[in-house]
């Protein structure tokens, strides 16, 4: 699959329900939706240092989770993050409880909207729950 940015090194993706691949691209500030046979569905994400939607750094975002949303997290201030099928921001879940040297914060989510983060630092697995469950 052309296009992939990748200065880090390691390839995170998830897939949907669908058959739909969610590929962090790192070097393109971004994550890319993938067809089963390659073909770029969309994408979403930006370079943004001072926005909360966007990713910082030059090697964000690292990871990628999907579920009922999609999750990615990023080093460099370590946060995990999540965003709607569409692309939408809809916020950032956490970013203090990780140590400040995490670098590749592996994440899952289950249906229900359970996310499990990794520091790798800390070697602790983080649960976030949604409000209300």
């Amino acid at each position: 699959m052309g296009g992939l940015l990748i200065p880090n090194g390691a390839v995170s993706f998830a897939v949907d329900g669908e058959g739909v691949l969610h590929v962090a691209n790192p070097g393109k500030h971004r994550v890319e939706r993938y067809s089963g046979d390659g073909k770029l569905l969309g994408h979403f994400g930006k370079f943004g240092a001072q926005d909360p939607a966007g990713f910082t750094g030059c090697c964000n975002p690292t990871n990628v989770a999907v579920a009922d949303r999609v999750y990615v997290t990023e080093k460099g201030g370590p946060r995990l993050k999540a965003y709607g099928r569409d692309g939408q921001f809809l916020g950032v879940i956490a970013a203090d409880c990780f140590d400040p040297n995490c670098k590749n914060i592996a994440v899952l989510a289950t249906p229900r909207g359970r996310v499990y983060a990794v520091d790798t630092v800390k070697l602790q697995i983080l649960v976030f729950e949604p409000e209300g469950a």
